[in-house]
């Protein structure tokens, strides 16, 4: 049987593949830290939405109050 290359060629094929395997996994982790990190700004972002409206509030009715 003549040598095509294929033995050869069928690393190269298998070695890529790896390469690829390692670099998708780290793919992977990257972006569940990425949703982590939106998690995080998400609960931040609230408890200043809540902040932000809470204090003006509380000092229409402290105004309110001083009216009366």
């Amino acid at each position: 049987m003549a040598d095509d290359g294929w033995p050869e060629y069928s690393k190269l094929i298998l070695s890529e593949l790896e390469r690829h395997n390692t670099c998708i996994e780290k793919i992977s982790s990257d972006i569940s830290q990425i949703k982590g990190d939106i998690r995080l700004l998400n609960y931040k972002s609230g408890i200043w939405g809540a902040l932000g409206g809470t204090i003006p509030f509380v000092i229409a009715i402290i105004i309110a109050l001083l009216k009366v």
